[in-house]
């Protein structure tokens, strides 16, 4: 009915230490009492060529029930000669994933798959709190804390810095419950500017087997220096590479004009890219909404990877090309979608203009430019618009000379490329309405 006992095991892979193979050694405890076994694995050593790795100690407990047609593959014998069911429960304090990653990569060289994930991944910072089971009924599990784990972005998967949260790990998948403060996340394939948040919140959950992988956040919040988010995204990766695929979705409030580089994404035409960086001065964003949903490997065919965004702004200064006169105190908002950008101005003024509205449609792709406006001049400085813009070209009879008074309003419509700008290439119709001029 009762029984204690300890032994020393001993095991080595195919090939000696010394040829790049694994060694292993381990204290084994055990007790038994009414059918039940639990013991204690400790200093337990595994090394190689070049280093050694100690785990902490592990405690279990074994629950054999002697039950002939109902096994675990490879486990027809387990301590006694009899075919049992397994019934493990075993815990440890903590894991290095250094260290872990290491001695994997040394076990299973030749498995690109494994190698591929952790040189990928290059994870580091480590499990605490580990608790696992092993039975006939659910497979295997495992639940654990991840402490400071720090990932590199790996196929499709973003790039994290200091995550803390609680993970559980079963036979066909995984979810962690993030909690986390002062964490860093990239998504490289979509901007190049890596999010610095103070508070990261929310679950993720994970189904794979061996021809599918997939991720799926659910409803992930975050709190940054000047702003807070709400977001999601999925990744899909099924054999079939060309199938493979990242959405991102999430919804920010209070963003500013001037931290623009870290929501505007990177795959976006060269030329849009650049009149974005460079164009709008400052501003505030209000209901910021982004989506993102394309293959992790580029392929050059139409909506390949496909992008919208969505915003109003208030206050916006923008100089929408260099030899145009600055436009201040915008309100309006902007809506990207697949090819093209539409701008709304629903109140501004610049140079000479009183107050203006128009909307805006940019060709994401040609980068044309095509504008209705509708204006009130100011009354004693309506021709500063002209002198100081490209419409000057367009109307050489105006000077500085000229002088004006009196109430002008109108309406102009015009097209020009916004790359490789071309006087020649405007178009521009205007209509004015006067009034005690």
């Amino acid at each position: 009915d009762e029984g204690s006992g300890e032994f020393l095991i001993f095991a080595r892979n195919k090939q000696d230490a010394s040829e790049g193979g694994l060694e292993s050694a381990a204290t084994i405890n055990l007790k038994g009492s009414n059918g039940n076994l639990g013991g204690r694995i400790s200093d337990w050593v595994v090394s190689n060529q070049k280093e050694s790795y100690r785990f902490e100690p592990i405690w279990f407990d074994y629950l054999p029930y002697f039950v002939r047609h109902s096994r675990f593959e490879g486990f027809e014998k387990w301590i006694s000669d009899q075919s049992n069911s397994l019934d493990i429960r075993f815990f440890s304090e903590s894991l290095d994933l250094v260290r872990l990653s290491d001695l994997a990569n040394s076990a299973f060289p030749d498995n690109e798959i494994v190698s591929s994930w952790l040189s990928g991944l290059n994870l580091r910072g480590g499990l605490g709190n580990i608790s696992g089971y092993l039975d006939l009924q659910s497979g295997f599990g495992l639940v654990f804390d991840l402490v400071k784990v720090h990932l590199d972005s790996h196929k499709g998967i973003p790039e994290i810095e200091n995550l803390f949260a609680q993970a559980y790990f079963h036979t066909n998948g995984f979810r962690f419950y993030i909690d986390s403060s002062d964490t860093t996340v990239g998504f490289p394939n979509v901007f190049d500017e890596k999010w610095r948040v103070e508070t990261l919140k929310g679950k993720i959950s994970s189904w794979f087997d061996k021809s599918y992988f997939s991720i799926v956040d659910r409803n992930i919040s975050a709190k940054f220096p000047e702003f807070g988010t709400t977001g999601r995204f999925a990744l899909s990766r099924p054999s079939e590479e060309h199938q493979r695929s990242l959405t991102l979705f999430f919804e920010a409030d209070g963003l500013s004009v001037s931290d623009r580089s870290r929501y505007i994404p990177n795959n976006l035409p060269e030329g849009l890219t650049g009149w974005l960086d460079s164009s709008p001065r400052s501003g505030d964003l209000k209901k910021l909404s982004f989506a993102y949903h394309g293959l992790t490997r580029f392929l050059d065919y139409p909506n390949a990877r496909r992008i919208e965004l969505k915003s109003a702004y208030q206050n916006l200064e923008i100089k929408y090309y260099e030899d145009w006169p600055l436009v201040k105190n915008a309100d309006g908002n902007i809506h990207l979608a697949g090819p093209v950008t539409r701008i709304i101005i629903d109140r501004a003024k610049t140079s000479g203009i009183e107050s203006f509205s128009a909307e805006l449609l940019v060709d994401n792709a040609d980068l044309n430019l095509n504008a209705e406006f509708e204006f009130v001049g100011d009354r004693n400085d309506f021709l500063t618009f002209f002198l100081t813009s490209p419409l000057k070209k367009e109307l050489p009879y105006v000077s500085e000379d000229w002088q004006i008074k009196g109430h002008i309003a109108g309406d102009f419509t015009l097209s020009f490329p916004i790359s490789n700008f071309d006087y020649d290439k405007v178009d521009l119709l205007l209509n004015f309405r006067l009034n005690q001029l």
